[in-house]
């Protein structure tokens, strides 16, 4: 996912164009909820915890984790990885 990979990298700015253009293209498919729903409010928990905005971090975290229980992939890696994500951030 270009998202992802460009926070990886550490370039912000690409990493919220390439949500705002992931959010477009979901949306434009006129589907509900679905993994890659879920998987992109991850990656911008993820944007918002590099950007130094823990608490809208973990509002999306927690939105992730109920958009991957919608859909039944609350047991994902992912999702897992998430629900660490927040964990370790509610114990600072």
């Amino acid at each position: 996912n270009k998202a992802r990979s460009a926070l990886v990298d550490g370039r912000l700015d690409e990493t919220d164009a390439f949500l705002a253009e992931g959010r477009r293209a979901l949306l434009s498919k006129g589907e509900g909820p679905s993994v890659d729903l879920a998987e992109l409010t991850a990656v911008a928990g993820d944007h918002a915890a590099a950007a130094g905005r823990p608490g809208g971090a973990k509002w999306l975290w927690r939105l992730a984790l109920q958009r991957f229980a919608e859909v039944g992939a609350i047991d994902s890696d992912v999702a897992q990885s998430v629900s660490e994500r927040l964990r370790m951030t509610d114990e600072k």
